[in-house]
């Protein structure tokens, strides 16, 4: 769906200490770029903010709010919290909702610790609805591993899992690792490696293979309330058209308002209280879980991190190699592929000929010359990712890539 690329990089010994000098170029130029076209290649492109994905701090960081620690953290509803041993939990379900205008005039001075240098972008942006609440950080890396914490960490918790039951649900983790199938990136480790988990483990242990491992391991109630998150990120998981938000929003209310009787009020945290906001970003941006959380730009960061050698001069080490990438892009790489020919039904095919047509600047080329004779033919070549075509007697058929195979269907 995306195609990312960097806009600006910051470079520092620490973290910023305050958002004004760190978000001000950055402020001055979304102002330009919003107001005026920009033109690439001749065309005149208007460019407009979907929406920020941050976690947490960063959302407080760059909104100037108050932090997932204060009573008046909750972005998107006036809940009030207040300390549980030590915690701050959310506890309330129905309070009033913020609104962009809200926030605007500082209707909860509370929430705020300053004013946020996106505040004086023009056109205004919307400070609350435009600021989702990444679902990689709130659900996987956030209530997906707080559970199994209150589960499986000693502790006095009347929710925990024995001792017995824990061998038991690592027992029957052992044996997936083997049996998830290869368009999962990142295999889930068995259970007892949970606090090393990434993202990736703790979405695959949430929407796949827990309803399962829990069977028999949890009691009716708790198993009932563990489904009822499960099943509302399935929901959110579909393609937007196909989304039961209404029903999902139902589920996820429902999990946060059981979750205080189920593993006691400490539970409650800001991350569990924002899972009854979770379906409102999925309704703004028409987009499913999938395609706004977060995994895409951390994978990005990955590789941000990945061209970096030494810890001197950042910026022009990361300049310089997207520099290079972007030079050698433009180059055409020329490979060794294999092209099967099939026949839809035993004909000789010796006196047809079948030219291998390309285009370079618009100008066919022909790059080759074979006459078949069998059912199945193999011919090896150097081609490029731009052949689109073969022509077979004046005819041109669309080639299909596998990896280093071209197949052509007669």
């Amino acid at each position: 769906m995306y195609h990312l690329f960097t806009v600006a990089v910051y470079a520092e010994n620490g973290k910023p200490k305050e958002s004004t000098d760190y978000l001000r170029k950055f402020s001055e130029e979304l102002n330009h770029i919003l107001n005026a076209k920009v033109n690439i290649d001749d065309t005149c492109f208007t460019i407009k903010v979907k929406y920020f994905s941050c976690d947490c701090p960063a959302r407080s960081f760059v909104k100037n709010v108050i932090g997932h620690g204060g009573f008046h953290a909750c972005e998107r509803c006036r809940v009030v919290g207040k300390k549980v041993d030590g915690v701050t939990v959310f506890l309330q379900t129905d309070a009033e909702k913020r609104t962009d205008k809200s926030f605007a005039t500082f209707a909860d001075p509370q929430c705020h610790t300053g004013v946020s240098p996106l505040s004086t972008v023009t056109p205004a942006l919307n400070m609350v609805s435009q600021f989702i609440l990444d679902p990689m950080h709130l659900v996987y890396l956030g209530c997906t591993k707080r559970l199994l914490e209150y589960l499986l960490l000693p502790s006095t918790r009347a929710a925990k899992l024995s001792a017995t039951f824990k061998s038991e649900l690592v027992r029957r983790t052992k044996p997936i690792y083997n049996d998830i199938p290869a368009e999962f990136c990142i295999k889930m480790r068995s259970i007892d490696h949970f606090s090393k988990y990434k993202a990736v483990e703790f979405k695959f242990f949430l929407l796949y293979a827990a309803p399962v491992l829990f069977i028999e391991l949890l009691s009716d109630d708790l198993y009932g309330h563990f489904m009822l998150l499960t099943v509302a990120c399935r929901f959110l998981c579909d393609i937007f058209e196909n989304i039961q938000i209404s029903e999902a929003r139902r589920y996820l209310t429902d999990f946060v308002d059981l979750t205080s009787t189920r593993y006691g009020e400490t539970f409650v945290s800001l991350n569990v209280h924002n899972l009854i906001h979770l379906c409102d970003d999925i309704e703004n941006t028409k987009g499913s879980m999938n395609e706004i959380s977060a995994f895409s730009f951390e994978s990005y960061l990955g590789i941000i991190r990945s061209v970096l050698r030494s810890p001197v001069n950042l910026v022009s080490q990361y300049y310089h190699r997207m520099s290079e990438k972007h030079t050698f892009s433009k180059k055409e790489t020329i490979t060794q592929c294999e092209v099967e020919i099939i026949m839809k039904k035993r004909t000789v095919l010796s006196n047809y000929d079948i030219n291998i047509i390309f285009y370079l600047q618009n100008i066919p080329i022909t790059l080759s010359y074979y006459k078949i004779e069998a059912l199945h033919a193999f011919v090896t070549l150097a081609l490029s990712k731009t052949i689109t075509m073969l022509q077979f007697k004046n005819t041109e058929r669309k080639i299909q890539y596998l990896t280093n195979r071209v197949i052509l269907v007669l």
